[in-house]
């Protein structure tokens, strides 16, 4: 097959495999559950860390540049403690990334307070 022709794709196939790896995943769901909240309550609480001196019609504008900025250094960050756990072993970086988590949390406590 060369890189000019289509690959075909079947989607039965794509179902089965993510029923086959189903079982390994219900160790992440709470991961994903609490990670989904994390970003539920930071997302809406957004608009109130901007400036009050912003404009009414640019907080929209202003509140989505910042979920694409977390969104990226949640992606960039997922690679590198990926890079560091496979360097340093997984227990030490998982007590880094709990570390910088609560770290984060408190700044953003401090910065709702303020």
């Amino acid at each position: 097959m060369t890189s000019d022709e289509p690959q075909s794709y079947s989607v039965s196939k794509s179902v089965k495999q993510v029923i086959r790896f189903l079982p390994t995943m219900y160790a992440v769901l709470p991961f994903l559950v609490i990670d989904g909240f994390s970003l539920g309550i930071s997302s809406s609480q957004l608009v109130r860390l901007l400036p009050a001196s912003v404009d009414k019609d640019m907080v929209d504008k202003y509140a989505g540049i910042e979920i694409i900025i977390l969104g990226v250094g949640s992606t960039i960050g997922g690679y590198l403690s990926g890079f560091f756990a496979d360097k340093t072993g997984m227990k030490a970086s998982g007590r880094i990334g709990i570390s910088l988590w609560v770290v984060s949390i408190g700044t953003f406590i401090l910065a709702l307070l303020s």
